[in-house]
Order: C-alpha cells, then structure tokens, then sequence
C-alpha cells in the first residue's frame, strides 16, 4: 500500500480483486470487503473479508482468491435465510438489492486483540423465518482466525433503517 497515495489506485493494492477468481460464493456481494495482512495463526496469509447477502461471510486467501476459502460461517438459525427484497415492510427505498438482503453494510474489524478477547469482525445480518414470519436484524462477533461466532444479539428497532451503512468501530466498551 502506498500512504502517500491521495487518489485511490487499484495497482496498489497487494493482491487480485478479480470477481471471477473468487469461486462460488454463497449470495450477491453489496458490503464492502475487509483486508488485514498476517492474520494470527495464518502468517503467511493476507486475508479478504467478503460478506453476502445470504448471511455468509467467508475469509479468503488474497495470496490465492481462486483457492477454497480458509473459513466461512452461515449466520442464518433454523428455519431462517435472507429475507427475500420483496418482504421489507415499511419501505426501506433499497430498490436496487435484488433478490434478497442479509448482510447488506460493511462489517468491521477489532483487530486489537487482549489475553481475553480475541480479533473479532463484525457483522449486521437480517433473516427472515419462514415458520415464524418474523424478520429480526443481528450483530455478529465472528472471530476473524477461524469464524466461530462470539456472540449474536438482535438489534432492536426497525428491520434495515437504511440500504447502505457500514459498522465503526468508536474505542471499546
């Protein structure tokens, strides 16, 4: 990377962001993807963060894009998926997300792990029940190392207050 650069050029960047050397993952991409280099326990890896919107995030190899990925987590429970873009009640004015919304914001990473907190991404995820009808909005804590979820709480509130967001991390409570 290049800190003097003022106007972003994609030749900076370590690796390919080609779309057609990702492979087959699961859902449309909206959410920014998220890049750290040496990520603890792969240290030879630079690491690209991609979250669908089917509610997976997936880590990938950006020494090798077209390789399997080294992890990936479904944040859907039983019974539930992405909620299909025609069921957003109240009108969100996200037209152009078609054909479902998950995980629609960019995620963000706490890369400053302790003793006992591990490096940790997070991610708004919505999902639809299809027995229950209920659609619910969730903030996932995903360990960035291997992808086991920490936590997940659901966010109270209307379901998507707006179609393109992304998560700050502001210090730590």
């Amino acid at each position: 990377m290049n800190s003097s650069e003022t106007v972003f050029q994609a030749t900076s960047l370590p690796l390919s962001l080609a779309t057609d050397s990702v492979g087959n993952l699961h859902g449309i991409i909206y959410a920014q993807p998220l890049y750290i280099s040496k990520v603890p326990t792969h240290p030879n890896a630079d690491v690209l963060f991609v979250a669908t919107e089917e509610n997976y995030i997936y880590a990938l190899s950006g020494n090798n894009l077209s390789s399997t990925p080294l992890w990936n987590v479904n944040l859907n429970g039983t019974n539930e998926g992405a909620v299909p873009d025609g069921d957003l009640s109240g009108g969100t004015g996200c037209n152009n997300i078609k054909p479902e919304v998950g995980i629609t914001g960019t995620p963000v990473i706490d890369n400053n792990a302790s003793s006992n907190q591990p490096n940790v991404l997070y991610a708004v995820s919505v999902h639809y029940n299809s027995s229950t009808g209920v659609t619910t909005q969730r903030l996932n804590a995903i360990t960035i190392v291997h992808g086991y979820v920490h936590a997940a709480g659901q966010v109270q509130g209307t379901v998507l207050p707006a179609c393109h967001y992304a998560l700050s991390l502001i210090g730590r409570v």
